[in-house]
């Protein structure tokens, strides 16, 4: 069997692509208008025309120069100076001018900084000897790789080709593969447990999320040596801390939604496996990493601004160049509070693989046969439009299935519900580049019902030996909202909760509460007329998850018999604990109500944590009464209360609902969207999670609960009708609800809601 190269930048990012088939096959060419002509094919007409035409198109395969280099014996016969304009350059020379049987060919992309002018070159020599120097004004290792602020060196040859076979009236096409002079470097950093359990838990994204590139080099050789034989005489650089090319997102890590930060740049060829001491060769970052501090009693959360690691960039000790060198690092505990620190780092992966390469394992009578994918999964978070984030490359025209299209989102009851409105479907449009490799092109109007939008399709290229593939896309709104589904309620201070094995001295009710001193009164009786607060019990889905069930019981439950016992509270049905996600500050178009903005006309707010005093309640004044949690949720059912606050003494409502709250825990498992409950590795069900830190809600979250959910009659998609009470209680004191059902006051207690902030049982 032979082996080529398809000696094609492909615009492919990824290296671990997702492959529909792959098969053995011989590569065609295709001819240009014209005779007697050399035409050089070096990159597919988007990876080029897309630097003109389309907005946030990825650098990092874009050609704008390139200088041609043709040699005979390593002596220079021709060279040209070109601007491409697609896949290919046809040389201003004939080929019946080359007379020779064979000559090399050179080509150097995107040389802006030569040590000496390209045009100057008189041999192979020489050329070997030219260095390019990152520029200051645009350095090479701030380079934005989603947008147009710079292109890559690259270079390619091809030695004793044939560029005149005698026949003038055909042309003579070479293929020629570019690589990157460049290495790039991706660190990605994960949200982790220590020993414990604790989970270490970043800050909200900000400017303060920077990194400085310490050892990296800006000088090349523009034929950089891949073996890494000889490097320029060129000092290394140390950067300044970057906020730019830090992206913030999540993923799931055993079950568990993690909040991951990661960071790109870009190096040329580096290597420190021998002389000097390792800081002072080694390419590293240094990362700066703000966290969330508890304090030791639980209470109030602090941003810790100053936490920094140190993160080799590779293992083997050097850099190579068009070489993609990942790094994942789970964060487990702080760093250190001044940079340059050494800081341990334990749970440290790395990977080095070629930047881009798609090979062709070719035989001598059957066509390639491939389809493959960058990914099958992708995040819009409230974007309209994506064209470069899903690539793809394939041996024919690839098109999305006839009737594969779904369109979906999951309703307040975990439903799975088909979008059925004409005119949002048929804005939804995915439409893959012309060509055998290119980018999808997914557009879909942001969603207006504050849910996720989950679109799958199918790809496919029309070719019997692939596969289609799948791809899921799902769209967040601006403002989105998700549930988890409660098991059970009951207070720090009880003492007995659900699972435990025995009553002792535990309680399941408060029933008085005394301002004066901040006591509870308790009882172990459930049934109490004079309760304020009772634990209570969910009626949990069935193994299939949701399904259409949209109510389940809720009991209170109570130590009777020796044993755990439960009493149905008819009127109660909904477990669930809305979480509220607001991505950004610019306040969102809510659905009409007029008499909500009769009641309180021109809400506006702050987005920011609130503060909580040293008791873990929130704080009362004006400022902190205007800010909403950018994420936060609300408790279920199982937190509803059974008694009054005092309607004459705004303050002892205060401290009395404050401290309600702040005792307050509630418990759910953790399961996925349609309900099911999530498995570890293993196979085993993930434990319950308890949430013990909640607060009382500020005045601004109380009105955009009532906003959001609705009427008794009529509630929103995306969450039930909640609150019921003429009034409840904030940090800024009492809110009338514009749609209530019932009569006297009550409160609803919210916890910030940030990833693996829960503590595992």
């Amino acid at each position: 069997m032979n082996r080529i190269s398809n000696h094609i930048i492909s615009i492919l990012l990824a290296v671990v692509f997702l492959v529909g088939c792959d098969k053995s096959g011989e590569q065609l060419t295709v001819s240009n208008d014209g005779s007697d002509r050399i035409i050089l094919r070096f990159a597919s007409d988007k990876a080029i025309e897309s630097r003109a035409s389309e907005d946030g198109t990825s650098v990092e395969s874009k050609v704008e120069k390139l200088d041609v280099f043709i040699f005979d014996e390593g002596e220079l016969f021709y060279y040209e100076s070109v601007e491409p304009h697609g896949a290919t350059v046809t040389l201003e020379k004939p080929k019946s001018a080359f007379v020779k049987p064979t000559y090399s060919i050179y080509l150097v992309a995107n040389s802006t900084n030569p040590s000496k002018p390209l045009s100057e070159i008189k041999n192979l020599t020489e050329l070997r000897q030219v260095t390019e120097t990152s520029t200051t004004e645009n350095p090479l290792n701030e380079i934005d790789p989603t947008e147009e602020n710079g292109s890559f060196l690259m270079s390619g040859n091809v030695d004793n080709v044939e560029l005149n076979d005698g026949n003038a009236d055909v042309n003579t096409e070479i293929n020629i593969n570019l690589a990157r002079a460049a290495a790039k470097i991706e660190v990605v950093l994960i949200e982790g447990a220590n020993e414990d359990g604790d989970w270490f838990q970043f800050a909200p994204p900000s400017n303060s999320n920077t990194f400085r590139l310490n050892n990296w080099q800006g000088v090349s050789y523009v034929l950089p040596d891949v073996d890494m034989g000889v490097l320029p005489s060129a000092d290394l650089k140390k950067a300044d801390p970057y906020a730019g090319n830090v992206k913030f997102g999540k993923e799931t890590v055993d079950g568990k939604e993690v909040q991951t930060i990661t960071m790109t740049t870009y190096s040329y060829s580096n290597d420190w496996s021998t002389g000097g001491s390792v800081y002072e060769k080694m390419t590293h970052l240094v990362v700066r990493v703000p966290y969330m501090k508890t304090s030791a009693d639980g209470g109030v959360d602090e941003v810790v601004d100053k936490n920094y690691y140190t993160v080799p960039v590779s293992k083997t000790n050097m850099l190579k160049p068009n070489h993609l060198y990942r790094v994942r690092v789970t964060l487990k505990g702080t760093g250190a509070e001044n940079e340059g620190e050494d800081t341990n780092l334990e749970d440290i992966e790395y990977e080095v693989v070629s930047w881009e390469d798609l090979d062709i394992q070719i035989g001598a009578d059957a066509l390639p046969h491939y389809l493959t994918l960058n990914r099958d999964e992708l995040e819009l978070h409230n974007m309209a439009d994506d064209n470069t984030s899903i690539a793809f490359s394939s041996s024919s025209e690839v098109k999305i299935v006839d009737g594969s299209l779904k369109v979906y989102y999951y309703n307040k009851y975990g439903t799975e519900t088909r979008v059925t409105d004409r005119q949002v479907l048929n804005e939804i449009k995915i439409t893959p580049d012309e060509g055998l490799n290119g980018n999808l092109n997914i557009k879909s109007p942001i969603p207006t019902n504050n849910l996720i939008r989950y679109i799958e399709f199918k790809v496919w290229n029309g070719d019997e030996e692939c596969e289609p593939i799948t791809v899921m896309v799902k769209q967040y709104p601006q403002e989105y909202i998700t549930y988890y589904f409660g098991w059970y309620s009951y207070r720090k201070d009880f003492g007995f909760n659900y699972e435990s094995e025995n009553k002792g001295n535990g309680y399941v009710t408060a029933t008085t509460y005394n301002s004066n001193n901040d006591t509870w009164g308790y009882d172990d009786d459930y049934n109490l007329r004079s309760k304020y607060f009772g634990s209570k019990v969910a009626e949990q889905p069935s193994a299939e998850g949701y399904g259409n069930q949209s109510n389940y019981d809720i009991s209170w439950y109570y130590w009777g018999w020796g044993e755990i016992r439960e009493a149905t509270i008819r009127s109660e049905k909904n477990p669930r604990m809305y979480h509220v996600q607001i991505t950004s500050s610019a306040l969102p178009k809510f659905p009409e109500d007029e008499e909500f903005d009769r009641i309180h006309p021109n809400v506006t707010y702050q987005l920011g944590i609130p503060r909580k005093d040293a008791l873990g309640r929130t704080e009362r004044d004006e400022a902190n009464n205007n800010l909403v949690s950018p994420s936060f949720m609300i408790a279920s059912r199982l937190g509803f209360i059974s008694g009054d606050l005092p309607e004459d003494d705004d303050e002892v409502a205060y401290k009395q609902a404050a401290s309600h709250c702040a005792n307050y825990v509630e418990v759910y498992y953790p399961r996925d969207e349609k309900g099911r409950r999530l498995k570890d590795a293993s196979g085993r069900e993930l434990e319950p999670v308890v949430l013990d830190d909640w607060r009382l809600p500020t005045k601004a979250e109380l009105l955009i609960i009532m906003r959001y959910q609705g009427t008794s009659d009529q509630g929103t998609e995306a969450m039930e009708y909640l609150l019921n009470a003429p009034e409840y209680m904030s940090a800024g004191g009492f809110v009338v609800n514009p749609h209530s059902t019932s009569t006297g006051n009550a409160i609803r207690c919210v916890r910030d809601h940030y990833v693996n902030k829960e503590i595992n049982k």
